[in-house]
């Protein structure tokens, strides 16, 4: 199957790729918290793929000029480019911006409050009919005052 989307590893942890490597070739980098993976230890014994709840691990032939001799591949995490502080390829190339890197909770919270403000800009771009119950007007008011400080964070 030819695929053009990243079938990216989510570096799992603990990973079940990682714990049936019967050779440890898969393991932990704990400096960039990715799975890592040493061709030179795999013996393409298929366990990691079969394991791997994203079918992120695949098989192909070497490429680094040693006889040809099928290994497991999967994404490094772009360890190189995190060594440089940059983000990881696939993120950069995405050209419709799916792709997001960073610390999990910071993207959850940015994420938050970017859907906050956007449900705050809709309701406040709506005019009633009749005027809301003063209840109603109180809440829309502090979810305004919460919009700003948002905006100025």
């Amino acid at each position: 199957m030819h695929s053009s989307f990243p079938n990216r590893c989510r570096h799992c942890n603990p990973a079940p790729c990682e714990q049936v490597c019967p050779t440890g070739a898969i393991a932990r980098n704990t400096e960039h918290d990715v799975v890592s993976l040493d061709i030179h230890k795999c013996i393409a014994c298929a366990m990691c793929a079969m394991v791997c709840p994203f079918d992120a691990v695949t098989f192909h032939a070497q490429a680094n000029g040693m006889p040809a001799r099928t290994v497991a591949t999967k994404c490094d995490g772009c360890v190189d480019r995190l060594e440089r502080n940059e983000e990881p390829a696939c993120v950069e190339v995405c050209k419709v911006d799916a792709l997001v890197f960073g610390e999990l909770n910071e993207l959850v919270a940015a994420g938050r409050v970017r859907e906050s403000n956007s449900v705050l800009a809709a309701t406040a771009a709506q005019t009633p009919a009749t005027p809301p119950p003063d209840s109603i007007a109180g809440w829309r008011a502090w979810g305004q005052a919460a919009a700003e400080v948002n905006e100025e964070a």
